[in-house]
């Protein structure tokens, strides 16, 4: 009988956990699910940045040999392609290949379900309109107007890149939103970073704005 008794309980523990283990993986499966078409979406759209920037950066690169290569496009020269090339990979391919990370990784570290999948949508769309007219304004040769950083190549539309930060909005209000629904009592580090940068990121981005307004304005 003592024996038996000694079993038990250590019977029911692993009982316990396999149910919770269980249970885990078929919770974690649903919040990946929920999460599938929003992230795959910005993913997508972050590939195609990075094929865009790729392609001017080789034509950027041909460019340096062969200064006469697309000579008769204006829209192809190397002062206008390599700041062309810059914004697409940075704002493109980095930033929304981060959000689409970072929207799967506050999911399943909150363990929230994304009811809404395409309420994420306006915000990717704001944020590829307002990118892709600063990369034709900076390939039309309207940087002199519209530029906003002081640097030529790692700049943005200055005007355009307000689009850019109203589907930035979207995005990380649904990253506050997912923290408040959260169901776990204990927070990770990671998702305090998480929180921190789609709050961070529009702080910078509107201290930036208001320090370049009286270059912009001697410039004018």
């Amino acid at each position: 009988m003592s024996a038996v008794a000694e079993t038990e309980p250590t019977t029911t523990t692993s009982a316990r956990a396999a149910t919770n283990t269980a249970a885990w993986d078929v919770e974690r499966a649903q919040i990946d699910a929920s999460a599938r078409t929003p992230v795959l979406v910005f993913f997508f759209s972050a590939l195609a940045w990075l094929l865009i920037a790729t392609i001017y950066n080789f034509i950027a690169t041909i460019k340096l040999s062969s200064p006469g290569f697309f000579a008769d496009a204006p829209q192809l020269s190397y002062g206008r392609v390599v700041p062309a090339a810059n914004i697409a990979f940075n704002y493109g391919w980095a930033s929304l290949a981060g959000m689409g990370v970072a929207l799967w990784l506050m999911a399943r570290l909150c363990r929230v379900q994304i009811r809404i999948p395409r309420s994420w949508w306006p915000g990717r769309c704001f944020w590829n309109v307002g990118l892709f007219l600063g990369v034709i304004g900076v390939l039309s040769g309207w940087s002199r107007t519209f530029w906003q950083h002081r640097s030529r190549e790692h700049g943005a539309s200055a005007r355009l890149v307000w689009i850019m930060f109203v589907g930035y909005l979207f995005v990380g209000t649904w990253g506050a939103i997912i923290y408040r629904m959260r169901k776990t009592t204990t927070v990770f580090i990671s998702v305090w970073y998480l929180l921190g940068a789609f709050f961070w990121f529009p702080w910078l981005f509107v201290t930036l704005q208001l320090a370049d307004l009286p270059c912009r304005k001697c410039r004018g």
